[in-house]
């Protein structure tokens, strides 16, 4: 039993800081997410992770953030340093 409890006060911690360090999230905002995870427990930690956090890619100069083409990229670069 005090295994369950020391996963659920990590799980809570985990889901509180996420949530008050977020920028950016989904269906309500930053207060909204903190109160249901602090008052609905199980639940609110659960819906943080699955629904909460904003997940697409954050944007950067040029565009957003594609691991595809900074693949690529690095793989050209290699390439051209392979040569020299």
């Amino acid at each position: 039993m005090p295994l369950v409890s020391v996963l659920y006060l990590a799980a809570l911690i985990v889901a509180l800081v996420s949530a008050i360090l977020t920028d950016r999230t989904r269906y309500f905002d930053k207060l909204t997410w903190v109160l249901f995870v602090l008052f609905i427990p199980i639940i609110g930690i659960i819906a943080w992770f699955a629904f909460g956090r904003d997940r697409r890619p954050l944007p950067v100069a040029g565009g957003y953030y594609d691991s595809e083409r900074v693949d690529a990229a690095d793989d050209v670069i290699e390439a051209e340093l392979e040569r020299d």
